[in-house]
């Protein structure tokens, strides 16, 4: 949910001042939870809350109105949020490296096309991991090497298999297994996933396509 929600943020807040005011029932619309009005607001306030005290957003309450979400630095140090391709941009110009500030797009479909309302938790994470590796690259199989999901994007084995399996469930992705090596009698393999682009420009079966929130406080 946390990650949905700020994803949502991401993509809402996309030029400065990097904030959105919205009701939480439009939040919860957006990202699909039973309930908009009532429980789903509630969750949504509870997700507003942690990523506040995580140092992602700053939320600024106001009686009687929406509360103001501000978009903090994406690593959680609290610092002023600055667009992806304006600091690689500033990296550029003063001719720094700026090979862990490459970024990749999540494609509005996602929201647009009511993908985010069919994902879990584990599924969004994964769905990230595959967009990030498959930036720049023209093969289309990808093989994700447990140390890596492990020192780069600090995800279990258990939310691994969670992920992919309900993205392969909706579509998404497609896994397959293919040989690595072979040794004697025995050939070892590995999962390798093929992400569905052409699914996730389409909308989810038995949706309508939405438009993007306003702010509407």
């Amino acid at each position: 949910m946390k990650l949905k929600l700020l994803l949502s943020v991401l993509w809402i807040a996309a030029s400065e001042p990097y904030d959105v005011t919205m009701p939480g029932r439009i939040w919860a619309q957006l990202i699909g939870l039973p309930d908009p009005a009532g429980r789903g607001t509630h969750r949504i306030s509870a997700a507003t809350r942690q990523l506040n005290d995580k140092s992602f957003v700053r939320t600024e309450k106001r009686p009687g109105e929406p509360t103001r979400i501000v978009l903090l630095d994406e690593t959680g140090t609290g610092g002023s949020y600055t667009s992806p391709g304006q600091r690689v941009a500033q990296l550029r110009r003063a001719a720094e490296d700026f090979e862990h500030d490459r970024y990749f797009r999540v494609p509005k479909e996602f929201w647009t096309n009511g993908w985010i309302a069919v994902v879990d938790g584990p599924a969004t994470a994964m769905l990230l991991v595959l967009l990030s590796l498959a930036a720049g690259r023209s093969d289309e199989e990808i093989w994700i090497a447990p140390e890596v999901a492990d020192r780069r994007f600090h995800l279990s084995p258990e939310t691994r298999k969670k992920g992919f399996d309900r993205l392969r469930d909706i579509g998404l992705v497609e896994v397959r297994r293919r040989p690595v090596t072979r040794q004697l009698d025995t050939t070892r393999h590995r999962n390798v996933y093929t992400l569905n682009r052409d699914v996730l420009l389409n909308a989810v079966p038995g949706s309508a396509p939405a438009d993007q929130p306003r702010d509407l406080s």
